[in-house]
């Protein structure tokens, strides 16, 4: 979520969590919505549906989306608290000031897929980047997996993000 929702996509952010209060005003905040989830998640599902299942965003190794599916703690759609804690959770990240920089030179690695809908494209893995050097933090750098989607830990090619994590833990 975090990568692609950049500070300059930050009204509508805002627009989505007004809107989700006052439904909580009217339905509660652990009501669940089939509608609410296909707003919010449906950017990422959306173009990956024609595999076969609504999570395909996840990976391209559909016995890994198979695993998911039929894990009961996986794939349910949150309530309308747990939106708004996630928009409020992506608003803070977004806006300046809401950093505590406690050590900048603190080395930060990124590891991505490229084709990962919750980041759309390199430009908003670079802002991202951005936003930790608009916060003091320097030392960023980033791998990308180039065919890899969101679970770079259990699409094909995982071998390598495991490799490069370790790497970088020594």
């Amino acid at each position: 979520f975090l990568a692609g929702m950049p500070a300059d996509r930050l009204w509508p952010r805002r627009v989505m969590s007004l809107v989700l209060k006052g439904i909580i005003l009217l339905r509660g905040e652990y009501h669940r919505s089939s509608l609410t989830n296909y707003l919010i998640m449906g950017q990422y599902y959306r173009p990956t549906i024609r595999e076969g299942s609504e999570f395909s965003w996840l990976s391209r190794d559909p016995e890994n989306v198979r695993k998911y599916e039929e894990d009961p703690k996986c794939g349910y759609i949150y309530t309308f608290n747990g939106f708004k804690t996630i928009l409020e959770l992506m608003d803070q990240t977004y806006t300046n000031g809401s950093w505590i920089r406690k050590n900048p030179e603190l080395p930060i690695r990124l590891f991505w897929g490229a084709k990962d809908p919750c980041i759309n494209d390199a430009h908003d893995l670079s802002r991202t980047i951005n936003l930790f050097s608009d916060h003091g933090y320097h030392n960023v750098t980033y791998i990308t997996y180039p065919d890899q989607r969101h679970e770079i830990f259990r699409d094909y090619g995982k071998e390598a993000a495991f490799t490069d994590v370790l790497k970088e833990l020594e």
